[in-house]
């Protein structure tokens, strides 16, 4: 008996571009451990590129990040920076939906989850080298500490000065994008490569953390 089918909305965060699936009913989601699905808390499904439609916008206008052997590409929107899509060199006849973008009713919080141990995949990902960038300026009393981080590809690369993280709360919206942890942008340095996108992004996101 051919499973029933559901048609599920998805969107970037700025709704510049707009696709339905259609596929039967969504029961689990798939986590990747890699470097980028990590670092972007993606949630896969995958579906086949006949059962994906496009409602607005176009996956030509999308910017398509790719790394190591090139396998997957990631497709994100040049204006909110959410990927919705990715392509898998060896499922040439399926997309990768990141089921975070999906409008609902997708219950990803509490359905089963698939793991993929991608941080098995060779290479392995060497974050990017940021002993050129000065130390941040920021005076804290008491005892401090420098955390590292970065974009994927390096070109946002940050030094965050602060007292140490001894207890960490993560939060997730229900929007798909988790909400990281308010900090003064005294303490932060960024520094950028070839990315004035990228740069921008973060520059807008941590205007609307300040408020």
């Amino acid at each position: 008996m051919t499973e029933e089918k559901e048609t599920y909305r998805g969107n970037c965060r700025c709704a510049a571009f707009v696709f339905e699936v259609t596929i039967p009913k969504i029961k689990e989601v798939e986590i990747c451990k890699c470097s980028i699905c990590y670092k972007k808390n993606y949630a896969f499904l995958f579906v086949d590129k006949k059962d994906l439609r496009v409602v607005k916008g176009s996956m030509e206008d999308f910017t398509t990040y790719t790394f190591g052997e090139g396998i997957m590409k990631h497709m994100f929107c040049p204006k909110c920076s959410m990927m919705t899509v990715c392509t898998h060199g060896k499922f040439p006849d399926q997309y990768v939906v990141n089921a975070r973008s999906l409008q609902g009713p997708v219950d990803i919080w509490n359905m089963p989850k698939t793991v993929d141990p991608g941080k098995e995949h060779k290479p392995d990902y060497v974050p990017p080298d940021d002993s050129d960038l000065p130390e941040p300026k920021a005076e804290i009393e008491g005892e401090s500490k420098i955390y590292h981080g970065s974009c994927h590809c390096g070109d946002i690369r940050v030094k965050l000065k602060m007292e140490p993280w001894r207890h960490l709360d993560l939060l997730e919206s229900t929007a798909g994008h988790h909400q990281p942890r308010l900090v003064e942008r005294q303490v932060l340095d960024v520094r950028r490569g070839r990315g004035e996108a990228w740069r921008a992004v973060l520059l807008q996101a941590l205007r609307r953390l300040r408020g």
